[in-house]
């Protein structure tokens, strides 16, 4: 599919415009191209659909010269080549690179932070490179701030966070934490507040500092209860740690007592074999 993708972009690219993309030679009508062709974008049977409009609206746009919807139509025939595919397609990384080549060189910072952005997503959930996916966030994240948008800048905040936190980099998870927690407190998101010290709650619960996850998780019912929630959805989640910390020493406990067990069982299994090796022995003589 991705072969098929690539030679048929690069046949659109030789071949002329056709006549019904030929009759209207403006912005608006590559734009409509583009939003005609996402529509197909949802199913395999589709997508080569989709990319026929995509590399018609590419084709026209460079012939007006119209870097946006040239870098648009890259753009989403990256996107296209990665949708249902779960592994790393260098495809779709060399449209996107051309998308950014044409942002950058237009200095449209906008659509750079967007592109960053979307392969940020693309590593993190689609081919799962954590690591590339912060890299590209990271990016995004200092053009944002540039450009003082602040929800995009805290939607950033919360994707590293996720990621730091899922990885269990507290260190890093914590310190995006803070002006993502600042934001919402400003704003006034209680709820968003409660779900991110609840992250932080799990993680040292699994770290098995219930102590510390319990004082969190407390804090996070709190903000809750802020939002205007009921502090009772909170309670089962309260219990899970009550019960892991049971669970745990539980375990614990267990494995003493089966190993005390197996040690006695093993005595008297080596007494009774010393006993009858004895008066095997006395009968001999």
């Amino acid at each position: 599919m991705r072969f098929i993708l690539a030679c048929l972009f690069s046949f659109y690219l030789a071949c002329p415009l056709p006549a019904q993309v030929g009759e209207v030679r403006d912005s608006a009508t590559v734009m409509r191209i583009l939003k005609e062709g996402k529509t197909f974008m949802q199913t395999e049977k589709t997508r080569l659909i989709s990319a026929q409009y995509f590399g018609d609206a590419f084709r026209l746009a460079d012939s007006i010269g119209f870097y946006k919807g040239q870098g648009e139509a890259l753009r989403a025939l990256g996107m296209l080549d990665v949708m249902g595919k779960y592994k790393y397609s260098p495809i779709a990384m060399d449209y996107f690179k051309k998308s950014l080549d044409i942002w950058e060189k237009n200095q449209d910072i906008y659509e750079v932070a967007h592109t960053f952005i979307a392969l940020g997503d693309i590593f993190s959930d689609h081919w799962h490179y954590p690591k590339e996916a912060l890299a590209y966030y990271k990016q995004a994240l200092t053009l944002t701030k540039k450009m003082q948008s602040d929800s995009e800048t805290t939607h950033l905040y919360l994707k590293i966070f996720k990621i730091y936190i899922d990885s269990g980099d507290i260190k890093e998870a914590t310190a995006y934490s803070k002006p993502l927690l600042a934001f919402y407190e400003k704003q006034g998101f209680h709820e968003s507040i409660a779900q991110i010290k609840l992250d932080i709650a799990q993680y040292w619960a699994a770290q098995q500092e219930f102590e510390k996850a319990k004082k969190i998780a407390k804090e996070a019912q709190d903000n809750f209860r802020q939002s205007g929630g009921d502090p009772k959805q909170f309670e089962p989640y309260m219990n899970a740690l009550k019960t892991n910390h049971i669970h745990t020493h539980t375990i614990d406990a267990s494995r003493v007592s089966l190993m005390i067990f197996t040690v006695v069982v093993l005595l008297l299994i080596f007494g009774v074999s010393y006993f009858y090796a004895r008066r095997r022995v006395a009968k001999m003589a």
